[in-house]
């Protein structure tokens, strides 16, 4: 009965963090994110061009598996929109992941929120 009375809590923050997460993604502009070159970048290698050689990237290999598995094997379609949901669900799961990680290393789920 103790675990459900600190689940309301967890999934409130969660909500919240989602909502704002979503917010800040979707209605704002940011003039030196590099979304646009990411998103070239990313079609002209799914083209088949060789980064480093055909394309500029200052980036190390790592995004490029990504990019691979997310739309060249998901077809995730590659558009701003999509990314940011990408984007929100990394912020939302990295967050989740390290508030587990401090609840364990502590032992105590409060400071896991």
């Amino acid at each position: 009965m103790r675990a459900v009375g600190f689940v309301v809590p967890v999934v409130a923050i969660f909500l919240v963090c989602a909502l704002v997460g979503f917010y800040s993604l979707f209605s704002n502009f940011r003039s030196y994110d590099d979304e646009g070159l990411l998103l070239l970048s990313s079609s002209l290698y799914l083209e088949g061009h060789v980064f480093y050689r055909d394309i500029p990237w200052i980036y190390g290999p790592f995004y490029l598996a990504v990019v691979e598995f997310l739309h060249g094997l998901l077809k995730i379609p590659l558009e701003h929109s999509a990314i940011r949901f990408i984007t929100l669900l990394n912020w939302l799961l990295l967050a989740w992941v390290s508030a587990l990680l401090v609840a364990k290393l502590t032992s105590s789920r409060i400071w896991g929120l």
